[in-house]
């Protein structure tokens, strides 16, 4: 049991990085260098809004999952509602803060080159409406 877990977790870690190293270098071929690196960039800036997160998913699950075993649908109803209230309300925050500073990160923190300025930015702003939709999935 112990080990069949252990696997289980350890291929949710290996999963991803095997796909990465089957995507990277598709990527870069595609995007060239400079647009591999400015897919980073963005990928990071969108990255570092997600550790808003408080870690709220865990303690809500741990309680949707209490309420739930307990029949108690007026605490699960509350439990579910903060959660998704929370989330959305993180999301648009978030995704407002992005799409507001987009073009000061691209051109102030980044310093990205003219020819991908706007490209950047448009790319940025869309990165933040899909951390609005992704806080709100979770």
């Amino acid at each position: 049991m112990l080990l069949r877990n252990s696997l289980w977790n350890v291929s949710g870690s290996a999963l991803p990085a095997i796909a990465a190293l089957v995507s990277v270098p598709l990527m870069v071929a595609a995007l060239g260098l400079e647009g591999f690196g400015i897919v980073t960039i963005i990928s990071s800036v969108i990255g570092y809004f997600a550790v808003l997160d408080v870690n709220l998913t865990a303690g809500a699950i741990k309680y949707l999952s209490e309420h739930h075993a307990s029949g108690d649908r007026r605490r699960f109803a509350e439990t579910f509602w903060f959660g998704a209230f929370f989330y959305g309300l993180l999301g648009v925050a978030g995704a407002v803060a992005i799409t507001l500073g987009a073009d000061w990160l691209v051109s102030g923190v980044f310093k990205l080159p003219g020819s991908s300025h706007e490209a950047s930015v448009l790319a940025l702003q869309i990165g933040a409406f899909g951390f609005a939709l992704s806080q709100m999935q979770s």
